[in-house]
């Protein structure tokens, strides 16, 4: 969705409004749904640079989540450099596929399911723990490490039987609607745009991605070619 506005109008006020219109629409929408991104453009937010993301063995869900979640958010910290969503690979997801014919003949809804996943895997402030000249960081026990371990969630008791997820349903490692496709080298990749901000140079910005990509701040098993 583009916005665009009349000449002398208040960015910082567009911006304050379409965060609240967005927070207000979030309320109607399902649980979980993420809010939007919002990125300034002008004239002169051009892209200065297209990174293209690919690994050998690597899935397309991988290349994503690796795109997302670790290249982006230390890039993004370049001054004067905007950095949409990247383009391309499948939004890395767990899913719970249910066996309806499984839960009938257990007597499992799947409400019973989604009450206990929610209330087993969790996501808690924890802290560290001083031991002589060591500090320790300290887990608390409040969510599954693995995927293999969401299955073994207890789910309810029936007698003296403990009726667990991986009795109900298939956990795995999945992926949401893909909604688009990059292909580098006749592969399957990931497509990361630069954009410089409107005041920003764009030498700046280009010299630090390229500082950013090639220094071991970013330090991913993936191939960078820019």
């Amino acid at each position: 969705m583009k916005i665009y506005l009349q000449p002398g109008a208040s960015v910082d006020r567009a911006n304050s409004q379409v965060v609240a219109l967005s927070g207000f629409i979030l309320r109607l929408l399902p649980p979980a749904t993420q809010p939007p991104e919002i990125i300034n453009f002008s004239a002169s937010s051009v892209p200065v640079l297209q990174l293209g993301v690919s690994g050998p063995g690597m899935s397309e869900q991988q290349l994503n989540d690796l795109s997302l979640n670790f290249l982006r958010t230390q890039l993004i910290t370049v001054p004067g450099a905007v950095i949409p969503l990247p383009y391309g690979g499948k939004p890395r997801q767990v899913m719970i596929n249910m066996d309806q014919n499984l839960m009938q003949a257990k007597n499992v809804s799947p409400c019973d399911v989604l009450n206990s996943v929610n209330a087993q895997n969790l996501i808690l402030p924890s802290g560290t723990a001083k031991i002589a000249e060591s500090e320790l960081d300290v887990r608390v026990n409040v969510t599954p490490r693995t995927i293999a371990e969401l299955g073994d969630l207890p789910i309810k008791q029936v007698g003296a039987k403990t009726i667990y997820l991986r009795d109900v349903a298939r956990v795995s490692d999945g992926f949401g609607l893909q909604t688009n496709v990059v292909r580098q080298d006749g592969h399957r990749g990931v497509l990361v745009s630069i954009l410089k901000a409107g005041t920003a140079s764009t030498l700046d910005v280009v010299s630090g991605i390229r500082k950013g990509v090639t220094s071991r701040g970013v330090d991913t098993p993936a191939a960078v070619e820019n």
